[in-house]
């Protein structure tokens, strides 16, 4: 090392040592240049001097002990180095370095309910790679509260619905272990399936009709939201609106009138039960004694039958209010067995017993040709008492 300005108390020490005038013993005298060494005292190299105490190692250079090369105290700073890598450890400097969870007080923001706990103390891990939960309280699923990394609680569900949770009705709940909601009873409209808050599904009523919910008539259907029933096809006579299967009510005759039918002029009517028009105020209706349209007669106008031709005795044949048959009422005594008409049954009770048994019709409906045909070949029916001649 060389010194461009030497101190002045090194040259004194200098001085010194060359005034020196004691003996040299020549037994002890080396040609060896003298070591910087060898002076222990102060001088350069010695323990006073620069250099500190011992010689420079030209092999290894100054050494971290001489003064010359700057040191860092990682005592007092806080900072660690590993002395078998030489890299630092910022673990305990209060900030969030590297992959560092945490660091001392600095927890980046969390608390014990944000990694799955009620509540407590979050704490760092002394090595700064996770946090300390030894002081937080666990959550406790069922007591009505979401907390921590429950998903709910019981009646807790935060702001979660069927509806955000892609359904259209229904009341959400919580699974019993708190992890998950419960859409058990949310209802998907449309899928035929009669769930969540819905009475209905499309084709599926629950086993309502019309009638079931007070209506006399009509297709009960389902709204489209399935939410409630769809009544506006059902009907009830006599309310003045012309619904269900109504063909018309009271007044309303849905835009029907004589002309329409080709009756004629005169007033429409409609028939007690709201199943038919009353066209006995049409010109060509019912009642006018005139046999238009389907009627089977029409007041005086019989067409020309009588109970004789409809298989009873004498008497007078007359014709329904309506139009729509015969009034046997005041025709003599009760059809015989052999003939055809219009009415069930016949005048002999063991011919009629057995016919009726061979084809129910006959007593059910009307007595046509045919049960006349089965009584003319029964052996019941042949014989006296009234009944077909043998």
């Amino acid at each position: 090392m060389s010194l461009r300005r030497t101190p002045w108390f090194i040259c004194g020490v200098l001085v010194m040592a060359c005034g020196d005038d004691a003996e040299v013993d020549p037994t002890t005298t080396s040609t060896a240049p003298p070591s910087s060494s060898t002076d222990t005292s102060g001088g350069i190299g010695g323990s006073g001097g620069i250099g500190g105490s011992g010689a420079i190692d030209p092999s290894t250079g100054p050494s971290s002990s001489t003064g010359l090369e700057a040191t860092s105290d990682s005592s007092s700073s806080g900072i660690a180095v590993d002395s078998s890598t030489g890299s630092i450890d910022l673990c305990g400097n209060g900030v969030l370095d590297d992959d560092e969870v945490c660091d001392g007080f600095e927890l980046d923001g969390q608390t014990c309910a944000d990694v799955g706990f009620e509540g407590g103390s979050l704490n760092c891990a002394d090595d700064c790679s996770a946090f300390d939960t030894s002081q937080c309280a666990p959550a406790v699923c069922g007591n009505n509260i979401q907390e921590g990394r429950e998903a709910c609680d019981n009646t807790d569900v935060g702001e979660a619905t069927c509806v955000g949770e892609g359904f259209d009705s229904g009341q959400i709940g919580c699974r019993n272990d708190c992890t998950a909601l419960d859409t058990s009873s949310c209802g998907t409209c449309g899928n035929v399936i009669v769930d969540g808050d819905e009475v209905c599904d499309d084709i599926v009523l629950f086993g309502q009709t019309c009638q079931s919910l007070g209506f006399e008539t009509g297709q009960l259907a389902c709204m489209p939201d399935c939410l409630t029933y769809d009544t506006s096809g059902c009907g009830t006579c006599g309310n003045g609106v012309t619904d269900g299967d109504e063909l018309c009510d009271d007044l309303d005759l849905a835009g029907q009138d004589c002309p329409g039918l080709s009756l004629g002029g005169g007033t429409l009517g409609c028939t007690p039960d709201c199943m038919d028009y009353d066209t006995s105020g049409c010109e060509l209706g019912c009642g006018n004694d005139l046999i238009t349209g389907m009627e089977v007669c029409d007041g005086t106008d019989l067409g020309g039958e009588d109970c004789v031709s409809q298989g009873f005795g004498a008497g007078m044949l007359q014709c329904l209010d309506d139009c729509s048959g015969f009034d046997l009422t005041m025709c003599g005594a009760f059809p015989d067995c052999c003939a055809p008409h219009g009415s069930p049954g016949c005048i002999d009770p063991v011919c009629e017993a057995a016919v009726c048994a061979i084809d129910p019709f006959c007593c059910s409906f009307q007595w046509d040709g045919f049960c006349a045909n089965l009584g003319l070949g029964e052996p019941a029916c042949v014989g006296a008492g009234g009944s077909c001649p043998p």
